[in-house]
């Protein structure tokens, strides 16, 4: 005999109703997000861009004029020196420091570039590639060094209220520049190595 508890479980049929409604919920809200996100669209596009303009220049002034005035009482602390310049010379000294530091950034940049390209191109004229490679890379850090030496010899005899003798500036510069260039090489390579092997593991996957 076969009992009624027995009997296998029929599931419960899909009700149509149940799933229009569904969808037409998924719709009324997609419809919705669509709406609030051309509403905040339309607002951005009313903001005058000359006002942002303004506003990011400001707090771009802002920004370096305290990173200046922290890294000029970090020199001071280390210099055992406790008080700071005026106003005064103070704006004419971050003046000069952006202005130089921004030119010497870019000098460093432009000769390291030339240099790469350079590089490259020696590597295929010719079968001596690699060893004129080699030579043209150490003479482009050299240069490189010397134009951060410079600027860091700057700001570490400019920048403490108090007088810096040279050579201990010049030796601690050289150092941090040596550094500091090492640093952008070994960054550089990680970027064109994770490049190729993003481009390899792309081609590989294909």
């Amino acid at each position: 005999d076969i009992s009624v508890g027995d009997a296998p479980t029929v599931p419960d049929a899909i009700d149509p109703s149940a799933t229009a409604t569904g969808e037409l919920g998924a719709t009324a809200e997609s419809a919705r997000l669509e709406a609030w996100i051309e509403s905040r669209v339309r607002m951005v596009r009313k903001i005058p861009f000359g006002t942002i303009g303004l506003t990011a220049l400001a707090m771009l002034i802002y920004a370096a004029i305290s990173m200046l005035i922290e890294v000029e009482r970090t020199f001071n602390r280390v210099c055992n020196v406790y008080a700071g310049r005026s106003w005064a010379r103070r704006v004419t000294q971050y003046w000069t420091l952006l202005t130089l530091g921004t030119l010497c950034l870019i000098a460093s940049f432009s000769v390291g570039e030339a240099a790469t390209r350079w590089v490259e191109r020696l590597a295929v004229l010719d079968s001596m590639g690699d060893l004129r490679s080699s030579v043209v890379a150490w003479a482009a850090f050299g240069v490189t060094v010397l134009i951060s030496t410079g600027l860091f010899v700057i700001v570490y005899t400019t920048v403490p209220n108090t007088r810096i003798q040279f050579m201990p500036a010049l030796a601690g510069a050289l150092l941090a520049a040596v550094l500091w260039e090492a640093g952008k090489w070994g960054f550089t390579l990680y970027v064109h190595e994770s490049a190729e092997l993003v481009s390899l593991l792309m081609q590989v996957d294909i």
